[in-house]
């Protein structure tokens, strides 16, 4: 990520440095790039953060060598968990989207490398977004949001949302809440 981001500076070095949105696991790599270089971005977003810094992740025993397991459906299927707000239809083409495009299930390993992560290290605005609905526990997602290390932050609950609130017909308050915080970031 940290090469992507200068590569997209160098490419437009006249433009604002880029915002950098991490979804699940995703916002725990954007935490630890918002940490690691600052300088590379101009606000972060956390989404559907799944990780309590007050936990400690044990080392990976693996042989570091991916499984290559095929994707399944029900992997594809697992972040819907609120059929209110999310279509059997719309989940069954993302489900179809994602087998197609990611045939083998995809390895997160070495998790304990996430360790690092320290909120207070965070020193750029930061929007923290999480579904109302979203599984992974909202006291986790608010001391997260209380230890960040800047005072330019917002937490926003997406009424209804789920994991996958992004995706769900709660896209529209998703959008709003992410396109305010970058214009207001802009401004």
């Amino acid at each position: 990520v940290h090469q992507v981001l200068a590569w997209i500076t160098a490419k437009q070095p006249d433009t604002a440095r880029p915002v950098l949105l991490g979804w699940s696991t995703g916002s725990m790599l954007a935490q630890l790039v918002a940490q690691l270089h600052p300088e590379q971005l101009s606000a972060l977003i956390l989404y559907g953060y799944p990780w309590d810094p007050d936990e400690q992740i044990s080392a990976d025993a693996g042989t570091g060598v991916a499984p290559r397991q095929p994707n399944q459906a029900a992997d594809a299927a697992s972040d819907f968990h609120t059929p209110e707000v999310t279509s059997q239809r719309m989940v069954a083409a993302y489900v179809a989207a994602a087998i197609k495009a990611d045939p083998i299930h995809a390895e997160w390993r070495s998790f304990d490398q996430f360790n690092a992560l320290n909120p207070a290290r965070v020193k750029i605005p930061t929007l923290v977004l999480q579904g109302e609905l979203d599984p992974e526990p909202h006291d986790v997602l608010q001391r997260l949001f209380f230890r960040l290390g800047t005072a330019d932050k917002q937490r926003v609950i997406l009424m209804g949302g789920d994991h996958a609130a992004l995706l769900e017909d709660t896209s529209p308050m998703f959008i709003e809440a992410v396109v305010r915080f970058i214009e207001r970031q802009r401004r």
